[in-house]
């Protein structure tokens, strides 16, 4: 009876030092969602092009080269539903309202019609409209703004935006003797593409082109050329190549300069936006900061905050940058998470070189900081465009001084004319 009484009391003590710990667990306030950010990629597309042997002419895509298909369509629709479930709905957060307000999400997107598109179906899987928001009764959607710059004037969302000081850069990324040794290594591939897509001179710089139209019908079910399935030391052509195309993706940001340039002007933004909520410069309703873009986009992004996994980002893939407030010590943390598509409801947690998962704001800060430009204008003239500059100097120069020596060299003539005119006179 003593020994029973003493197990009793043991589990007694022992239940009421786990209520004690869950207690004093449970005082320390879980963090606050105070502020989102996303990029997303657009959803499935066709081709932007196709190679001049494919029997796939853009004909044979309703919308033509570089358009939202259906697919992509549903696919950013569901993304939508997720981001609903994720941040609406309380799976985890009740952060934004039920029905769309437009003081809490500002979305922007790039100047293409995929990225705007892209954009308009998410909103519509993210607000649905309701009560007094329904204004048609057989269309459950609204129109949300989004927001675009002209391309040319694009540098935050548009990889392609002209940066001579990029452009250098990745002349000699691909000028290395690593990529020349890759590039020799795959020489009768490259040769056997030239062949049978009629294209010329490929190699991993413009490889993209055909892999990628690849990728787009072979996802649609239209029919590949047989020599897609041509072996290479056991790997078939059209592995070899998308392969290849992650690796491309690779060499276009692999280096500071390069993701500085591309990922360091939206990452800037996203560092702009933490500061301007830490600072009370945004109101308390301003919650979200939507990017509709590319696969570039995504990851020049991952590789300026050093976290890119050197694999091509698919359709819809989706960076979260969430801002976290510890009510009871005022501590702020930045969390940094990839979605790996719109099927997948997991989220995979990043971790920035230097920091914990959960990383303190100024640590974040502090780590991102040399991937920024500060004056991003600046920092693309290129050492060649300096060169262009000193040469159309020189041009000029050269211009001035053969003006100088052909009006001397017409003075002198003169001056022979008139003395020999004057001996004319004198004899």
């Amino acid at each position: 009876m003593v020994k029973m009484n003493g197990i009793v009391a043991i589990h007694v003590c022992l239940g009421v030092l786990s209520l004690f710990l869950s207690l004093a667990n449970s005082s320390k306030t879980p963090p606050d969602l105070i502020l989102l950010q996303v990029l997303y990629r657009h959803g499935d597309r066709s081709p932007t092009a196709n190679y001049p042997t494919d029997p796939h002419k853009e004909s044979a895509w309703p919308q033509g080269f570089g358009q939202l298909t259906t697919e992509g369509m549903k696919q950013h629709y569901a993304l939508g539903q997720y981001f609903r479930r994720r941040y609406i709905q309380g799976r985890p957060y009740r952060f934004l309202s039920e029905a769309y307000d437009r003081h809490q999400v500002r979305v922007q997107s790039t100047d293409f019609d995929r990225t705007l598109m892209s954009a308009y179906c998410n909103l519509a899987g993210l607000f649905p409209p309701e009560n007094s928001q329904v204004w048609n009764d057989k269309l459950l959607w609204q129109p949300i703004p989004v927001h675009t710059e002209p391309l040319e004037m694009d540098y935050v969302l548009s990889m392609d935006a002209a940066c001579a000081k990029y452009t250098e850069a990745l002349d000699d990324v691909y000028d290395s003797d690593w990529v020349k040794k890759e590039e020799q290594r795959n020489e009768q591939f490259y040769k056997f593409i030239d062949n049978v897509t009629g294209s010329q001179d490929f190699s991993i710089r413009n490889l993209w082109d055909v892999a990628d139209t690849l990728y787009c019908e072979k996802v649609h079910n239209m029919s590949l050329p047989s020599w897609v399935n041509r072996t290479w030391s056991g790997r078939t052509t059209y592995s070899k190549l998308r392969a290849l195309e992650s690796l491309s993706f690779t060499l276009e940001f692999n280096q500071p300069v390069l993701s500085r340039l591309r990922g360091g002007p939206l990452l800037g933004e996203i560092v702009k936006n933490i500061k301007d909520k830490r600072d009370g410069r945004l109101t308390a309703q301003q919650k979200v900061f939507i990017y509709s873009a590319h696969d570039s986009t995504v990851a020049a992004l991952l590789s300026a905050m050093k976290v890119f996994n050197n694999i091509a980002p698919p359709y819809t893939a989706t960076v979260l940058v969430e801002l976290f407030n510890r009510s009871d010590t005022g501590q702020l943390s930045v969390l940094v998470s990839y979605k790996n598509g719109s099927d997948d409801d997991d989220v995979h947690q990043l971790t920035l070189p230097g920091c914990n998962v959960s990383c303190p704001l100024d640590a974040f800060i502090e780590l991102t900081r040399a991937n920024i430009p500060t004056d991003w204008h600046a920092e693309c003239r290129a050492t060649f465009l300096n060169i262009y500059t000193v040469s159309a100097a020189a041009g000029g120069l050269l211009i001035i001084v053969i003006t100088i020596i052909v009006i001397a060299l017409l003075l002198q003539r003169r001056h022979r004319r008139l003395y020999k005119y004057r001996r004319l006179q004198i004899s």
